[in-house]
């Protein structure tokens, strides 16, 4: 079989009966579309079909291989295999499994679809729950870890642990001196009497 350009062209030829057939230049080879669906491609003058769990075991009970994108890694594709010589000779057959193909690659493409609305949609639920809490949430009030450290300091209080700051006195309030006993307790002071008045003051 011819290389390149010329293995291509007998390939396109052998599926001319798929709809909307079209080629494209990728990954050192050349990717075939049907409908705008990716679903085969050519590398090394080589074609693989795209295949899913109902179609897989038609190809590995064959012994066909399955596509290696970088030669020097052990990576194998799980999702693309060799088509077999005797369906590649066969237009007929070509066509109908180059159908199966292009069906899975369609119910691949709607599970990837799917998956990334079903992401959406969870993030979306996501973000309507935390504005429903946040709405929730009286205004003025203090923040939960505010009313946390609050609480905690009362109970704090509470067990001891804190002790009531003291109240300065009032500027300017003093208590009275007194005179020390011998035992060191204080005396009350005296209140003087006014000055100017005498005691038993006798008449001239």
């Amino acid at each position: 079989m011819a290389a390149g350009i010329e293995y291509l062209n007998y390939i396109l030829g052998q599926l001319a009966g798929l709809a909307r057939l079209a080629s494209r230049r990728m990954f050192g080879g050349h990717g075939l579309y049907c409908d705008g669906q990716f679903f085969a491609l050519i590398f090394r003058d080589t074609l693989y079909f795209k295949v899913g769990d109902a179609t897989r075991n038609d190809y590995e009970s064959r012994g066909m291989s399955r596509f290696r994108p970088y030669a020097d890694r052990p990576y194998l594709s799980m999702t693309y295999y060799e088509v077999p010589a005797d369906v590649l000779e066969d237009g007929e057959q070509l066509i109908l499994w180059a159908r199966r193909a292009v069906a899975e690659a369609l119910a691949s493409s709607q599970r990837k679809t799917w998956g990334r609305q079903a992401a959406s949609v969870t993030a979306e639920r996501k973000t309507s729950k935390t504005a429903g809490r946040q709405a929730r949430q009286p205004k003025g009030g203090a923040p939960q870890a505010v009313e946390a450290a609050l609480k905690g300091a009362g109970t704090l209080k509470a067990a001891g642990v804190l002790k009531a700051a003291r109240v300065p006195k009032a500027a300017g309030v003093q208590k009275a001196p007194g005179t020390r006993k011998p035992d060191g307790t204080r005396k009350p002071t005296e209140t003087r009497k006014p000055t100017g008045t005498r005691k038993g003051a006798s008449a001239r």
